[in-house]
């Protein structure tokens, strides 16, 4: 015993602890949650205990519930069929007894469906060949028709009025529209064409100048550069005159043709030979545009 070498100190040992965390314990210590853990399953087992012997007390209480209420509910039909069928012996017994009162009864209702048949084609046969207006019985429900009749026309009639005042309505509002749209485009057409009369008013009136100083053709051909000068790109012709073109004559006539055919568009013009011009001329002057 004495020789025996002494034993090794304990060394703590350093990593994970069982918690998971870093930390340093003796590996033969045992620890004090060990205790806590191991009472807590001794708890943890007896309370399921407790909650099996509970849901076993609780299925055998439903099973009771079950069973005495299908006795019970056994019971009632049992009464039930009992009593049907004490009710139908007792009729079976009621109706040997007045089995003879019974055929007479069915023989007089016979008669009875035999008779109400019989007078219903009488009165059918009756009232075939009489009018409507002569039956009684139908004088009523004919009256309440017509009464319906007549209010629903009556309804139909109004509704029809009202329709017909909204058609004219829109009618007249479709029309008040197309009448100003078509004045719209009266006054310019109007407008465009007096701007034209006046444009070719101040063309003939120009041109006439021109050519009563001395056939002068100044405005309608363009001016030569000096050969000096840089030579310009040359102008564009003018437009033949518009009552030449009207007249049918030369561009390029003598004075005295070109005088005759100024003074006779001019007395074209205000003569009224042309009457949408003359128009045009008076509704102009009526509108304070000349």
């Amino acid at each position: 015993m004495c020789n025996q070498p002494p034993k090794p100190a304990r060394v703590p040992k350093d990593g994970p602890g069982p918690r998971g965390a870093p930390d340093c314990y003796y590996m033969s210590r045992q620890l004090n949650s060990t205790f806590r853990y191991a009472n807590f399953v001794k708890k943890l087992r007896a309370e399921e205990e407790k909650e099996l012997v509970a849901k076993k007390i609780r299925l055998q209480e439903s099973q009771d519930m079950w069973r005495r209420e299908l006795f019970k509910s056994s019971d009632r039909k049992l009464r039930d069929l009992f009593k049907k069928e004490e009710e139908e012996n007792i009729k079976k017994f009621v109706e040997q007894s007045q089995a003879g009162v019974e055929l007479v009864w069915r023989d007089k209702m016979n008669r009875l469906d035999y008779l109400l048949e019989k007078r219903k084609k009488e009165q059918e046969e009756k009232y075939k060949d009489t009018p409507l207006s002569k039956c009684a019985h139908v004088l009523t429900d004919i009256y309440k028709m017509r009464c319906k009749e007549a209010q629903e026309i009556q309804l139909y009639q109004v509704k029809e009025r009202e329709m017909k005042k909204m058609a004219e309505k829109e009618f007249e509002k479709m029309w008040h529209e197309v009448a100003l749209k078509e004045s719209e485009a009266l006054a310019r057409f109007f407008l465009i064409a007096f701007r034209k009369l006046k444009q070719n008013r101040c063309r003939v009136t120009k041109h006439r100048q021109a050519f009563s100083r001395g056939g002068d053709t100044s405005l309608l051909t363009p001016h030569r550069q000096p050969s000096g000068s840089p030579q310009k790109p040359p102008l564009p012709t003018p437009p033949k005159p518009f009552y030449f073109r009207l007249m049918g004559l030369d561009p390029k006539p003598s004075p005295l043709a070109q005088r005759q055919a100024g003074a006779a568009y001019d007395s074209r013009l205000h003569c009224g030979s042309n009457v949408r011009d003359r128009q045009l001329r008076v509704l102009s002057e009526a509108c304070g545009l000349i």
